[in-house]
């Protein structure tokens, strides 16, 4: 793809504004489960109103499972923005709660037996529930007691003692959330406490709640392909204007489109850099300028200088080749502004484009 890039052509100047084509979905929670910290593992709740993650105060061990349905979500789609909503109802201590959402890498079911209000203690299981043991009760058990999820966190939050509260956005829950687009199977997230304080325990509604807003719901923000996106405004140098970067067309294989950068220091150099994707959470590139790429780029279009009118621009074609359906490419510009101390430098906006 990088060779591609370094042949792209120069192209004149068109005058267009880049439409962000954000989706924004709320997915609510299709499977969920608590799983009761039991060596028989015989204690569940899989059709109760609440699950709970924390320690009681008898020392024992609660965590959470959700599964979330993708299917409203285009296959090809580029996640921007990821996060998962939990409201908690109850809890003994007022203190936040660190919280870790994890991914489950073994497929459980969830059951039907419905441990009763509040439900803090379980009941006992039937077939096909998942509890502390068995990821189907009594026929299929957990790799490890307390479920077989990765270690390493995809995001953390702080949880008090009522309200919603999202965990995420992260680039791990994007990314994670972009693997079961892609196909990776789909055994949903673990959600657990640090587990070391004693009566953190926190009742949070279920799936099942009576209450349609107090159940956990996944919140994805994505592109679809043939789609564009942009993320800042861009800092304000001596123009008086943020540096801007726009693109013209539709990004769809084998069509052209267009990067406009506009609004710049006139005559002075400037360097476009690309990347992949845009970053979920920026980081100051100068003193009032993000820096908007997801990491490194990993290429450029080279120094370029622009004109009287503070413009260039980049011809972007793309081949009519089956791969890179839902390819995304994703770019920002920076321009020496000598007029600009102390910085001397002014930088865009992020441009993203996903091929159609």
């Amino acid at each position: 793809m990088s060779h591609f890039l370094l042949a792209l052509p120069l192209f004149s100047i068109l005058a267009a504004s880049l439409c962000a084509q954000r989706v924004t979905v709320t997915l609510p929670c299709s499977e969920d489960a608590t799983l009761y910290q039991d060596a028989s593992g015989q204690l569940t709740n899989d059709g109760g109103a609440n699950i709970f993650i924390g320690k009681t105060a008898f020392n024992d061990i609660r965590r959470s499972l959700l599964k979330f349905d993708l299917s409203a979500i285009p296959a090809n789609a580029l996640v921007v923005e990821a996060r998962m909503q939990v409201s908690v109802l109850q809890s003994v201590l007022i203190d936040l709660a660190p919280t870790s959402l994890h991914r489950v890498t073994a497929s459980w079911t969830e059951g039907t037996t419905n441990a009763g209000s509040p439900g803090g203690q379980g009941t006992q299981a039937t077939t096909g529930d998942t509890t502390w043991i068995y990821r189907e009760y009594t026929s299929v058990r957990w790799a490890t007691p307390g479920g077989d999820f990765d270690a390493t966190p995809l995001a953390t939050a702080g949880i008090s003692f009522n309200g919603t509260f999202s965990i995420g956005p992260s680039a791990a829950m994007n990314a994670n959330v972009q693997d079961w687009l892609a196909g990776a199977p789909n055994h949903g997230w673990l959600l657990r406490t640090d587990e070391l304080t004693i009566q953190d325990a926190r009742r949070l509604g279920s799936r099942q709640n009576s209450n349609a807003s107090l159940r956990p719901r996944l919140v994805v923000v994505y592109v679809p392909a043939a789609g564009k996106d942009d993320k800042g405004t861009g800092c304000v140098g001596s123009t008086g204007l943020p540096l801007r970067q726009t693109i013209a067309g539709t990004p769809l294989r084998g069509t052209t489109c267009t990067l406009n950068v506009t609004q710049g220091p006139a005559l002075q150099p400037t360097l476009t850099m690309i990347d992949y994707r845009l970053a979920t959470a920026t980081v100051p590139l100068v003193p009032g300028c993000s820096y908007e790429l997801e990491g490194p780029p990993f290429d450029n279009f080279g120094i370029r200088t622009l004109d009287a009118n503070g413009a260039t621009s980049y011809s972007l074609p793309i081949p009519n080749v089956p791969y890179l359906l839902g390819f995304s490419l994703a770019f920002q510009s920076a321009a020496l502004d000598p007029s600009f101390p102390p910085n001397q430098l002014v930088a865009s906006n992020g441009s993203l484009m996903v091929i159609g």
